[in-house]
């Protein structure tokens, strides 16, 4: 049928998923006649175990990367490429080896980073994923193991042929093996597999922390999948089943059978991995009839749906609280999917309709050949880039030129695409002093010098002499090389050899081609001048100014006696605000609310939060309409704009008088964040909800409402990716936004919601767990970690008299009790420590230092002088001379050290310990210039 060889590197004596899957894969294709090679270095430690399976002893082995290149046929069809070494020559063998046989190259994907970091606790750096891109690169087709996995890869592997594929095959299980096991009787048996080195992300950490008093009686049989048990770690699992009654056996390096007679024998798997690409152990304790309990990932709810138990993210409680109830559920399995995954014979024919299908497409090295170039090539370029770059930094440096200077590349040739960045440009980059000072496009001969304004596009800013419309080749040569910014509108001159030797000599080059899908000009465009034209100390001042605002902000939201908080998005369920009073609660709208004058005066917000680059900072018809509404609103309202300041800058260079409404921050920290106050940074996650709203939100309050946030309804029109209210959308304008960006609706259509129900769950499971926080969505949506969560109309009518059509916020807080104790306890008997060993008064600068340790989460310290100016300090610093000293306090950064210019000179300052809003500790000091 095929000739195809399958490179995979093995290790040494060691179990591996991935390796697993790989020759799963040989042994599929050689089922369906395809003369299989397996290249390798060694044989993987389960290769005996395959030895049922019919064709196995069909597949031909060579060894040694080098050698196998000398004995492989001249023409190879297919080369799979299974990753996870860090052996790198072998990503470069198996790429030529394809090259020089002309053959298709099929990278079998397990991971990716974005999907992996979004569920492990411990990230993993990009660093571990380049050579995965290098064989992207190269292929034809990109093969992930599920389709959940598939999502995540076509958002990360960008640099690939134009013809690549995305596909998906599911990895079987050896299930000739599990039907060996017979007359088998199930015990009293909880069966676990874990790993307890390097793998954090496996669960091998918590394994004691799930033994209690459900599993007395029972037996707990532990398979190390691989590397050792740490003896302190061992320690203390079989004193946990001491100290409960539980019989412990531990196992090593099983066969095949021997592990599916575990399984056979148990009651229940323990499944407690954070991240899995795919989840072997699920579908092979579920085809031996036991039960499963694990972590609820979506790609578990994929392959296993309903059929085993989920326990909430990372929640300890939940997870013993479903292992409860699988140990007694006399349910049994219902075997989802599982003729459509486990046999081998499933694998194959998904592998041969694949392979069929692509059997007269030709392969496409120009995209790897471009990125990584020949060593005599690479060699080359790179010694005459350099040399060029050096002679590059050298004229900049000797010649003066104008700060804030923008050239774009390459020249115009037609008027349609003058056009269009034309206006892009007049918004973009305003003439700003000091920081946009004139932009440079040059047209061809036959490029009319007069604009015109694309239909769905707004002339959106003022004058523009400083765009100029030029001519000429050497000046357009001395504009490349001294200009601060490069922006290309055609993608593929990206490679072009001017561009890179600008880009060698630091001048910063962005891809803003509006057709490139490979580009994300809609991003890239709004927050040019925050990464690109301004320095750390001007971006420093604006964080610096914003801050101040938040603290402003702060003191507003405590004179309004804030008990709750309440968000709302613009969904179809935002209609029944006016159901609800949010006396007491600190309200946060965004987006295009801001048009409706009467639901703002009913919610009553003090924030407005937006942050979608097209919609809001964009050049069509839509978002100038949001603008005028958000500007209209800022000036006539006690409230404030809260947005990221890549994008946001750019709206307060358009309306300076505004800065004092504007809260800027930068989206730095890994995860949710739940105290701005303390740490003023955003999480690094997907969309408003998540990046400004929620968190502002824990900032203030525990008790958090939400509404209006439906998410995509599975039967509905999804009007513009999910249904908006009538009265918070601009119906008619959204058509604008998709022609005047046309590759963002291709971008968020790929993987934006996957990625915004991950980021909506993390952070409520976290803020649950972690901070005592409580959120409650007050009507239906169809975002799961919301609806899990939501008050639906037989809880209204359970709680409250049938004639009320108006719930205080107050009133649905009580009826649904007190926040229950998730874990998040103070310590109890410890007084608060504040210590201030200096404070003094330098010109108009305050500086102070000293260490705060309190008995509670989160405390925040507060400043306020007598001249009227309050701060909260940013945050602290870790002293573990003092931690180490009162080592029963938790706290880690209880270090102060903070400084702040002031314009009047005060005499006393209080310094108050807050938790929360609630004022625990105060204390005052006189001040004079320079001295205490």
């Amino acid at each position: 049928m095929f000739t195809v060889a399958i490179y995979v590197s093995n290790p040494d004596g060691v179990y591996s998923g991935g390796r697993y899957h790989g020759l799963m894969v040989t042994e599929a294709l050689a089922k369906v006649r395809c003369q299989t090679y397996y290249v390798t270095n060694r044989l993987p430690v389960f290769w005996n175990d395959f030895e049922a399976f019919p064709n196995h002893n069909e597949i031909n082995c060579l060894f040694g990367w080098e050698d196998a290149n000398k004995k492989l046929p001249n023409k190879l069809d297919y080369v799979f490429i299974v990753p996870g070494t860090s052996d790198k020559s072998f990503y470069d063998h198996a790429i030529n080896s394809a090259k020089n046989r002309n053959a298709k190259i099929v990278l079998i994907n397990f991971e990716t980073e974005n999907w992996f970091n979004q569920y492990a606790p411990k990230k993993k750096t990009s660093e571990q994923w380049s050579d995965w891109k290098k064989v992207a690169s190269a292929a034809s087709i990109i093969l992930s193991i599920t389709d959940e996995g598939g999502k995540y890869a076509k958002e990360y592997y960008t640099e690939v042929p134009a013809s690549i594929s995305f596909a998906t095959c599911y990895p079987p299980i050896n299930t000739k093996a599990a039907d060996d096991v017979v007359g088998v009787e199930r015990k009293k048996q909880i069966f676990l597999l874990a790993r307890f080195s390097g793998d954090t992300h496996k669960g091998g950490s918590i394994v004691d922390k799930l033994i209690d008093e459900n599993l007395r009686g029972y037996k707990l049989a532990i398979l190390v999948g691989t590397g050792v048990v740490p003896d302190k770690e061992k320690a203390y699992i079989e004193n946990e089943c001491a100290k409960f009654g539980v019989e412990i056996e531990w196992y090593f390096k099983l066969s095949e059978t021997e592990k599916f007679k575990l399984y056979k024998e148990s009651e229940v798997l323990l499944f407690p991995s954070y991240f899995e690409g795919y989840g072997y152990p699920p579908i092979e304790a579920r085809y031996c009839g036991c039960k499963v309990v694990a972590f609820d990932l979506p790609v578990l709810k994929e392959t296993c749906g309903d059929d085993i138990f989920l326990a909430k993210h990372g929640d300890l409680s939940d997870f013993k609280l479903k292992l409860e109830k699988a140990i007694a559920s006399k349910a049994e399995v219902s075997g989802y999917r599982l003729q459509e995954l486990a046999p081998l014979s499933s694998a194959a024919k998904s592998l041969e309709a694949l392979l069929v299908s692509f059997k007269e497409v030709e392969p496409d090295y120009s995209c790897y050949e471009r990125i990584y170039p020949s060593l005599d090539q690479k060699k080359g370029e790179s010694i005459l880039l350099t040399r060029c770059a050096q002679g590059v930094k050298v004229i900049r440096k000797l010649f003066k030129r104008n700060k804030g200077t923008v050239t774009y590349f390459p020249k115009f040739q037609e008027s349609k695409s003058f056009s269009n960045h034309y206006y892009r440009a007049a918004w973009y980059l305003p003439e700003i002093k000091g920081i946009v000072s004139k932009v440079n496009m040059y047209l061809t001969s036959n490029c009319a010098a007069k604009p015109e304004l694309p239909p769905a596009m707004v002339d959106s800013a003022g004058q523009k002499t400083h765009i100029k419309i030029l001519r000429g080749k050497l000046n357009y040569l001395k504009d490349l090389l001294f200009s601060d910014v490069i922006m290309v509108t055609n993608g593929e001159d990206i490679s072009n050899f001017w561009v890179r030797l600008i880009k060698s000599a630091g001048v910063p080059v962005v891809n803003v081609d509006t057709n490139d899908v490979k580009a994300k000009e809609y991003g890239d465009y709004p927050g040019a001048i925050w990464r690109f034209l301004i320095d750390n100390d001007h971006r420093k001042t604006v964080i610096d100014n914003s801050y101040n605002n938040l603290s402003e902000l702060t003191s507003k939201i405590k004179a309004r006696n804030v008990r709750y908080a309440a968000v709302f998005g613009t969904g179809p369920s935002l209609d029944n605000a006016y159901d609800y009073s949010f006396d007491n609660t600190f309200t946060v709208v965004c987006n295009s609310t801001v048009q409706n004058d009467q639901l703002m005066d009913h919610i009553n917000p003090l924030v407005v939060a937006a942050g979608d680059a097209v919609s809001h900072f964009g050049v069509s018809h839509y978002a100038a309409q949001f603008r005028q509404d958000l500007v209209r609103v800022l000036k006539s309202r006690d409230i404030y704009y809260f947005g990221t300041a890549t994008f946001g800058y750019l709206l307060q260079l358009h309306y300076p008088d505004l800065a004092q409404k504007f809260i800027l921050i930068e989206q730095k920290t890994d995860g949710p964040n739940f105290d701005l106050l303390a740490t003023f940074s955003a999480p690094k996650l997907d969309s408003t909800m998540n990046i400004h709203m929620l968190p502002l939100a824990a900032t203030f309050a525990d008790d958090i409402f939400i509404l209006g946030c439906d998410g995509k309804a599975p039967k509905k029109d999804n009007e513009d990716f999910w249904a908006h209210s009538k009265a918070a959308q601009y119906h008619d304008l959204v058509d604008t936004g998709h022609i005047c960006h046309p590759t963002f609706d291709i971008h968020r259509q790929q993987s934006t919601y996957s990625r915004h129900l991950d980021s909506v769950r993390s952070t409520l499971e976290q803020g649950e767990q972690k901070f005592h926080k409580r959120y409650t969505s007050l009507r239906e949506s169809y975002i799961p970690a919301f609806s899990e969560r939501n008050l639906d109309e037989s809880w209204y009518k359970d709680n409250f008299e049938s004639s009320e059509d108006n719930y205080k916020i107050s009133d649905v807080a009580s009826k649904l009790g007190p926040i229950k104790e998730l874990g998040v306890k103070d310590t109890l008997g410890l007084d608060i420590k504040l210590s201030i060993s200096s404070i003094s008064m330098e010109k108009n600068t305050f500086k102070t230092t000293g260490w705060l340790l309190a008995p509670f989460k989160n405390p925040r310290i507060h400043f306020e002088f007598d001249n009227g100016i309050e701060f909260y300090l940013p945050k602290r610093t870790k002293r573990p001379d003092v931690t180490k000293k009162y080592a029963a306090y938790t706290e880690q950064n209880a270090g102060i050290d903070f400084s702040v210019e002031l314009e009047n000179i005060p005499s006393k300052v209080r310094i108050s310990v807050l938790s929360g809003l609630d004022i625990k500790y105060q204390k005052e000091f006189k001040l004079t210039c320079d001295k205490v």
